[in-house]
Formats: C-alpha cells, sequence, structure tokens
C-alpha cells in the first residue's frame, strides 16, 4: 500500500472513529444519576451510597444536592473510575509480586 493510499484512508479512520464515539455516548448511562453511576462503576447503588456516606465521592466535587436529590458530576465520576482502575492494577500487580516472591 502505498503512502498515498495510507494518507487517503484517513478520513474514513476518521468517520469510524466518529461513529463509535456516538454509539458510545449512546450505550454510556446516565451518570447524573445514582443508578447510571452504578452500572457505569459496576456497583450497587448502595455501594454509590455508601461512598457518599464515607466521603469516598465528595460533595460539590463528585456530587452535589438540588432540592434534597443528589446529582453527580459526569466528568468527575469518569476521572473517578479511572483513577480507581489504575490503583486496583497497581494492588493487583503488588499482590502478585507479593505471592511471587
Amino acid at each position: 500500500m502505498s503512502i498515498e493510499d495510507q494518507l487517503n484512508m484517513i478520513p474514513k479512520i476518521f468517520d469510524i472513529v466518529l461513529e463509535m464515539r456516538e454509539e458510545l455516548e449512546y450505550l454510556t448511562p446516565d451518570l447524573t444519576k445514582c443508578k447510571g453511576v452504578s452500572q457505569y462503576l459496576n456497583k450497587t447503588e448502595k455501594t454509590i451510597y455508601n461512598y457518599i456516606d464515607t466521603n469516598k465521592f465528595i460533595l460539590n466535587y463528585h456530587y452535589f444536592r438540588k432540592n434534597g436529590k443528589i446529582f453527580f458530576v459526569e466528568e468527575k465520576i469518569k476521572e473517578f473510575r479511572r483513577i480507581y482502575r489504575s490503583k486496583t492494577h497497581f494492588t493487583l500487580i503488588d499482590e502478585k509480586f507479593k505471592k511471587v516472591n
């Protein structure tokens, strides 16, 4: 495949990426609600409320209250998931390392 052919593929690849992004957004649950956050984090709703009670989720950072209801901040929930997964990954590596030695 020539360089020209490869360069001509870039717009097609870009279109595919945009389509995939749209599909992903459609499949992502509503991260402003407890049910959506629980699905996104693969936790129970009770666990999400425990995160609030134990300050694992921080008021006015991960969530806020309005008229007695709890609303989550989508970007902060995504950030939490990234951090949580990386910590879990490192914990698993540490455990495997300890088991090996």
